[in-house]
């Protein structure tokens, strides 16, 4: 390992504060059309809060969404997962307990390495009971092969006792059902390290459980997050799983669409790595033409545009949320889309027909309701878009009628669709459970789960290694990981956190935001503060567990703020340099990307680099 001074690391982020703060000052220096620096604050809209013409997507930014789609989907599916695992299953049941493994003659069985499948029984029977016979009739006890309800769908290892000869290995589920889906046998064969049934005549009963033996050119040498389930896929993707099985799902802490949306990657590439994280990662990519329109309707330019869509790519929070198989990606989507068409329907102009005014209502309650039946906190997302909602029919120049039939519209549009997406969303549990697919059984499943969510999320009491408070979001302090491994000088990571270029820069662009907002009465601060508070400010109130991934949805609004300010920058009439400083934090937030990148993919990268280049505050779990 290199000798590098510890003090080493925290120039990084000295150095970043430092750009970021001279970044800033770059930007109150920007000569104005009118040559008074701070004329701009003074620009408002001669009516308040007008919300001006929306911008449109023309020839010229075909490229960009092209080009900055295709790269950013190359690194989001790259080790994204295995796109194989094994796929059949032994089924422990009350009638079939054991597992009989005869190898055909006397060996030292060196480790036991097993992939776990579904199902587990009550608290503390989780495991299958591991015994050694060198001839068939006395065994000996080994350690245990775990499977708790945090070892689903993952290779894990079971290393035996005394390494004795043994002829016979007998595995027997200590409660049922348990599902076990391939063991690899390494037995010492030789003075080498083999698998079983690469050299040994190896023989099972019963029949059934063969299945345990199918696969095994698919078992990896070590577990990783390529092969297997980490953090809380071990919920998520096993629902999924669960769903397209047609079993009750274990987990039912959240609505039911975003387990769901997962299934669809499931059946279509097989419960594996690749396969249950599919789904997150194709929308994290859309994520971005979606975002490229969103900043095209507010600000009018190509350049910035471009700029705010290549941060958001950079985004550390977006890249390693939407690859892993959890909810938040899908509660993400949706809130950008509703925003995407509030928008639209808050631009159009005053004398647009009533018949116009529908269809951008229309989607942002389509929207809105997939988005709660994915998650509950997309509805937080919700009072942004009534405030947006109450300001344009406020300042409308619109008669009684016109408001009435938007009223009556929107009671439609936002109350009942949602509710009827929400309701449908609970068909899998229905019929998961046998029940009859009517009404009724449809609205009680339904209505039980609400009461059992409500008092899950409002009665828990429990501490977490990476639990992590609002003001702990805002400035990156702690960070949550999602897996490590360590092998020597080599460590493998995936942790969550913000670009902290977006983090620190969005924070300060946000200030810019309050004082157009309060001094300009400008539209599009309304606009993106709306957005940023509505998502953010519950969860300060909220006294559970949090996580650093919950500010997600926040940090899309970081983004526009920073546009916000690249458009004062750029807007006509700016000089060259100005264009070049806000090409310059582009530049600077994909550099930092491509700095972490093997943190926030799993690539095996050496320790030093780690402790010394990417730790830049001593609670970062590196």
């Amino acid at each position: 390992m290199p000798r590098i001074p510890a003090y080493v690391v925290y120039i990084f982020p000295f150095a970043l504060a430092v750009f970021i703060a001279w970044w800033f000052v770059q930007y109150a220096k920007t000569p104005r059309p009118d040559r008074d620096r701070f004329a701009w604050v003074r620009e408002g809209p001669k009516s308040p809060f007008d919300m001006g013409k929306r911008g449109k997507m023309s020839k010229s930014d075909i490229l960009p969404v092209l080009l900055i789609t295709a790269v950013y989907a190359a690194f989001a599916f790259a080790f994204l997962g295995d796109a194989k695992a094994p796929q059949s299953y032994w089924r422990a049941s009350e009638g079939s307990r054991s597992v009989l493994i005869d190898l055909g003659e006397p060996v030292v069985v060196d480790t036991v390495f097993y992939y776990t499948g579904n199902f587990h029984g009550p608290d503390g029977q989780t495991y299958y009971e591991l015994e050694f016979s060198p001839d068939g009739v006395s065994y000996s006890r080994q350690p245990d092969m775990l499977q708790k309800h945090s070892m689903t769908f993952q290779w894990h290892f079971a290393s035996p006792g005394p390494r004795e000869p043994a002829r016979f290995i007998r595995v027997t589920a200590a409660s049922v059902p348990l599902e076990l889906g391939e063991l690899g046998i390494f037995v010492n064969k030789g003075g080498e390290r083999v698998l079983a049934t690469d050299g040994l005549n190896v023989t099972v009963t019963p029949d059934g459980a063969l299945a345990l033996f199918d696969e095994q050119e698919l078992i990896p040498p070590f577990r990783a997050a390529v092969n297997g389930a980490y953090f809380d896929e071990i919920y998520h993707a096993r629902a999924a799983y669960e769903l397209v099985n047609g079993i009750s799902p274990y987990e039912a802490t959240h609505p039911p669409l975003g387990k769901e949306i997962i299934s669809v990657g499931v059946r279509l590439f097989g419960m594996t790595p690749f396969g249950w994280r599919f789904m997150g990662a194709l929308l994290g990519v859309l994520m971005l033409p979606l975002l490229y329109l969103l900043l095209k309707q507010l600000f009018d330019s190509t350049f910035v545009s471009a700029c705010g869509t290549v941060i958001w790519a950079a985004d550390f929070m977006h890249f390693t949320q939407t690859r892993i198989a959890t909810i938040d990606t899908y509660n993400v989507f949706f809130v950008l889309l509703m925003f995407i068409f509030i928008h639209r329907w808050i631009t159009l102009p005053d004398d647009a027909r009533f018949i116009e005014t529908l269809p951008p209502l229309f989607m942002c309650g389509l929207s809105f309701g997939l988005g709660a039946a994915a998650k509950w906190s997309c509805i937080y997302a919700g009072v942004g878009l009534a405030v947006l909602y109450a300001v344009k029919l406020a300042r409308g120049r619109r008669g009684f009628s016109f408001i009435f039939g938007t009223l009556l519209a929107s009671v439609f549009f936002f109350l009942l669709i949602p509710g009827v997406i929400y309701t449908l969303s609970y068909i899998p549990y229905v019929t998961s459970k046998g029940l009859e697919l009517n009404t009724a059984n449809l609205l009680n499943e339904m209505f039980r789960n609400q009461t059992y969510m409500y008092n899950y999320h409002s009665r828990l009491v429990d501490t977490h290694l990476y639990a992590a408070r609002w003001y702990d979001w805002l400035f990156n302090i702690r960070p949550i990981c999602y897996f490590y491994q360590r092998d020597g000088a080599s460590v493998s990571t995936i942790m969550a956190l913000n670009n902290p270029l977006l983090s620190w820069g969005g924070l300060a662009a946000l200030v810019f935001c309050g004082i157009e907002l309060f001094i300009g009465k400008c539209s599009k601060a309304l606009f993106i503060l709306c957005g940023y508070l509505s998502v953010f400010v519950p969860w300060i109130l909220v006294s559970r567990l949090t996580f650093p991934y919950h500010y997600f949805p926040a940090s899309m609004f970081l983004v526009l703020a920073l546009g916000l300010v690249f458009r004062r920058m750029t807007k006509d009439g700016a000089d060259r340099k100005a264009r070049e400083s806000v090409f310059v934090f582009t530049a600077a937030a994909v550099t930092l990307f491509v700095m972490f990148y093997p943190v926030l993919s799993g690539l095996p990268i050496p320790y030093w680099y780690t402790k010394y280049i990417l730790q830049w505050l001593p609670v970062w779990p590196l």
